[in-house]
């Protein structure tokens, strides 16, 4: 006696009601009562059952609710992704939540908005070597017009700039009202 299909209609309904909020087939697989590779199985003979049907060969009862499943499936992804976009695209409409319009069009037209990466090598394909000493920053500064940062991370500068160190350490011009800025150290107010 052959084997008894977990392919049912209500484990198939739940199934696709969970792809169609988005979850993922793992997911889905759980809520139907399946283990993820039965999902994977019977997309894959699904989709060898359709593909059999367009060569006009007659299917088996188990081949066309396979064939049907996957059907079903495809149609399930795509109303998700349809409800996903609608959600995207009303948020966008409100100028608050520009960032919606871009995640999209970052998405949709990769290669016009999308990130671009750029790798940066150095000699040969290698690392990039980096020799910086703290001194010669600091003379470098100190020949701007400027005076080594305070300890408690900024310091008065003459030109009304102060250098305060951001968390990656590296001094970076803020520009204050030169009256703000104390030097506990100098004799000069």
């Amino acid at each position: 006696m052959p084997r008894r299909s977990l392919l049912t209609p209500d484990a198939q309904a739940t199934f696709l009601q969970a792809i169609e909020l988005g979850a993922t087939i793992k997911l889905a697989a759980q809520a139907a009562g399946w283990a993820e590779p039965t999902v994977y199985a019977y997309l894959a003979d699904g989709r060898a059952a359709r593909d059999l049907h367009t060569t006009g060969t007659k299917l088996t009862p188990d081949q066309r609710r396979k064939a049907e499943f996957v059907e079903a499936f495809e149609k399930a992804e795509g109303t998700m992704a349809r409800n996903a976009l609608a959600a995207v695209v009303r948020a966008a409409q409100r100028p608050q939540h520009w960032t919606a319009a871009a995640w999209l069009l970052e998405r949709r037209f990769p290669e016009t908005y999308g990130r671009r990466m750029v790798e940066v090598m150095g000699k040969d394909g290698g690392p990039i070597e980096v020799d910086v000493q703290a001194a010669e920053l600091l003379a470098e500064l100190r020949a701007l017009g400027g005076r080594e940062p305070a300890p408690n991370g900024s310091a008065r500068i003459r030109n009304g700039s102060a250098y305060t160190p951001p968390l990656n350490g590296v001094y970076a011009p803020e520009v204050v009202d030169a009256e703000e800025v104390t030097d506990p150290e100098d004799p000069e107010p």
